[in-house]
Formats: structure tokens, sequence, C-alpha cells
């Protein structure tokens, strides 16, 4: 007979993925998961596997927490442009917070920090990030156009990018840069498309 398991998945889950978004992969020991998670060792090896397993599926769940809620917050509005100034600026503290805290954004530190040409799975979720959030501006600026709030010549398409990267380059910077002036480049981008 089997024994049976004395915890919750996802609530250990929860557990590695603090320990790893706070001290990152390479820092986090099979000692600090086994103290955070509350399972033993030989749990962890017989139900994860490796360190590498708990990271990934930790960074899913980060992932599932964290990102699909700002996609929401582009996907379900009934706004245009507005809805890009509005999850542009709620990022700003959001992560300007979490790296006064020593954090960051767990998914950007696995950008930085994991060569994925090294690690297929984690370059698939990194891409898989880049597509959905690429996808959701897409979204946001095909009901800017359609609202009337665009210049004609503007290509949603580049645009989208554009702001992918726009806000892989805010995260990085928004612990060091001065809240207000973030706010107003945000206005400044987006004029550039009005």
């Amino acid at each position: 007979m089997s024994r049976m398991k004395e915890y919750v998945r996802t609530e250990v889950l929860l557990k590695a993925m603090n320990t790893f978004w706070k001290k990152g992969y390479k820092e986090t020991s099979m000692q600090d998961l086994v103290d955070q998670m509350g399972i033993n060792r030989f749990s962890i090896y017989s139900d994860f596997k490796s360190k590498r397993h708990i990271y990934l599926e930790a960074l899913e769940v980060y992932y599932q927490q964290k990102a699909v809620p700002l996609f929401a917050m582009l996907n379900h509005s009934k706004e245009g442009i507005q809805s890009i100034e509005t999850l542009l600026n709620h990022i700003i503290p959001v992560t300007g917070e979490i790296k006064n805290k020593g954090f960051g954004c767990m998914i950007y530190r696995a950008m930085h920090t994991h060569n994925p040409v090294d690690d297929d799975d984690i370059h698939k979720l990194l891409q898989r990030f880049l597509s959905e959030f690429e996808d959701a501006f897409l979204n946001a600026l095909k009901r800017a156009k359609k609202l009337g709030e665009l210049k004609k010549e503007v290509d949603i398409k580049k645009y989208a990018k554009l702001l992918t990267t726009y806000t892989s380059g805010l995260v990085t910077v928004s612990n060091v840069v001065d809240k207000k002036h973030l706010k107003e480049q945000v206005v400044s981008l987006l004029e550039v498309i009005k």
C-alpha cells in the first residue's frame, strides 16, 4: 500500500515559488527547498525529480498567478489605449515595490539568469510569456483602432511587439527611475500612435 502524501502539491509549489522568487534559481539550495516547502528530501526527489523540475513548476505557478492577470487586464477591457496605459502604470509601482524587497519579476529574472538556448523548457515558457503579452497588446491595439484612437498608418502588430519589449525595460528600470518620470514616459510612448 502506498504512503499517502502529507502535503498539497499546489501549496508546496507556492512555497517553492516564493523561495526561487526571493533567492533566484542558482542561489536556492535543495536544503532551502526542504526547509521552505516543509517536506523531506525523499519526497521532493520522489515527487518532483529535481531542483530544476521544481523550478519549472514554480515558474508556471508564478506565470499563472502574476502574468495571466496582466494579460487579462488587456484582453478583457473594453478600452483601447486606456487599457494599455492602465496596465503599464499598474506595472510601475508593483515592480518597484517587489524589487525593493529584492525579488524582481520571476519571469524577467529567468530571462536574465538562464540561457534559454541551454534549457528548452524554460525557453518555451519565456516564449509563451512574450507571445501572450504581445497578443494581449495586439488585442488592445485592435480595440483602439476600432475606437478611432490610433493614427491610420500605425502598424499594430509592430507596435504590439514594441510594447512587449518596452514592458521588459519598464520592469527592469522601475526600481531605479522615479515613478513620476516613468508614468510620463508611458504617456509619451502612447502619444506616438494617437
